[in-house]
């Protein structure tokens, strides 16, 4: 495992935090995901400059995967981005993935400034709302702060507890701000238009 600097969510940047590229298998186990059950079209959000899980997907026979990041491969099916320099138009995503990226960055914004933490939930709520109905959002580590105000009423929220050692570097060293529920990723999805409007799905 292969430890770095991680870019910040602003070109050129330096965010401080210690980042590692994870085995593709590592991010799929910790987040929880089954190949199987992956929809396209798939976003891996924070790629990495070797995007590892991007391309075994890929190599697994999943179709329409993309990875952004300002540091992703310059070849067809990557955008060399932040995040915060794409948009995401709503209902446009069935799945996307972040481990270790937007969630680390947004959790550490959230503990050192107002300012940034209120630019990353801004971010956060145009991600949910780019998923399409039946769409997944997986990322690590959780965000308790800004799952509680999702609308319970379009979104769903699962928690997958991650043991620390599970997740060496900068994670681990924020486990201890989850008190007695520990250390979780996340699985938001949104729910169908019937269940929106408070049908049964």
């Amino acid at each position: 495992m292969r430890s770095e600097r991680c870019e910040s969510a602003e070109p050129g940047g330096s965010s401080g935090l210690v980042c590692a590229e994870y085995s593709p298998e590592l991010q799929l186990e910790v987040l929880g995901i089954e190949l199987a059950s992956l929809e396209s079209p798939i976003l891996d959000l924070g790629c990495g400059a070797s995007a590892s899980l991007v391309q075994h997907l890929r190599q697994q026979g999943a179709r329409g995967v993309i990875g952004l990041d300002p540091r992703a491969p310059e070849a067809v099916g990557f955008v060399r981005a932040s995040w915060f320099e794409v948009s995401f138009p709503a209902s446009t995503w069935r799945t996307l993935i972040a481990h270790q990226s937007f969630a680390l960055h947004f959790l550490r914004a959230h503990l050192s400034s107002q300012s940034e933490a209120a630019r990353f939930a801004s971010k956060y709520v145009e991600l949910v709302r780019s998923l399409e109905p039946g769409g997944r959002f997986f990322y690590a580590p959780g965000l308790p702060f800004v799952e509680e105000h999702l609308d319970p009423g379009e979104f769903g929220v699962v928690r997958r507890p991650v043991e620390v050692t599970s997740i060496p570097g900068a994670a681990r060293d924020l486990a201890a701000l989850y008190g007695r529920a520990g250390l979780y990723a996340a699985r938001v999805e949104r729910r169908s238009h019937r269940a929106a409007r408070g049908g049964t799905s």
